[in-house]
């Protein structure tokens, strides 16, 4: 299991909120000095609280289940 749950460039990512789903693939992930990762998502429609110039925290991707699925890439 391991680090199944945490995103990686080509994963596709579906984000469930006000009972809709968003659908975007992973294009860039930076990490800062500490290993924090934020995670760039091309989205089909943007889900209303993504903002492309911070993205999302891989941590909450990896920890919001109910929220996140993901889809990993080969």
């Amino acid at each position: 299991m391991g680090r199944s749950r945490y995103p990686k460039v080509g994963d596709i990512i579906t984000q469930k909120s006000v009972g809709k789903e968003h659908i975007g693939c992973v294009y860039e992930i930076i990490a800062d000095r500490y290993g924090h990762e934020k995670v760039f998502i091309a989205w089909a429609e943007a889900p209303p609280d993504y903002t492309p110039e911070y993205g999302y925290s891989s941590a909450n991707i990896h920890n919001l289940r109910r929220t996140f699925d993901i889809i990993k890439s080969s």
